[in-house]
């Protein structure tokens, strides 16, 4: 599995809408599942990530939200993207890769 912990911060003059939904992952190139079963991320040890802030409503200029997106991906994985796409960009997005050096 991986975390991810996300801050968006709004620094323009109007209110950002946010929603986890923005955010999609692929692992090497295949579409990364989302982690959604919390009755294991305490087992695991994402408790604590998981129960961050959801990524969901209104971020007010000049504030931040943060959430921890964790993803289901294999321990030998080459390639990680995560990318925000929120609607109100039309069509834009913002797109992070990482490799992993393991």
């Amino acid at each position: 599995m991986l975390l991810c912990h996300v801050r968006i911060k709004n620094t323009s003059a109007e209110g950002l809408e946010v929603n986890t939904g923005d955010f999609s992952a692929t692992c090497d190139g295949t579409p990364a599942e989302e982690y959604t079963e919390y009755e294991r991320d305490e087992e695991n040890g994402m408790k604590r990530w998981y129960q961050l802030d959801v990524m969901e409503g209104t971020v007010a200029p000049g504030e931040s939200k943060e959430a921890g997106l964790v993803f289901r991906v294999p321990d030998s994985y080459k390639i990680f993207q995560i990318t925000y796409s929120p609607s109100e960009w039309k069509g834009q997005s913002v797109t992070i890769e990482w490799e992993n050096y393991r």
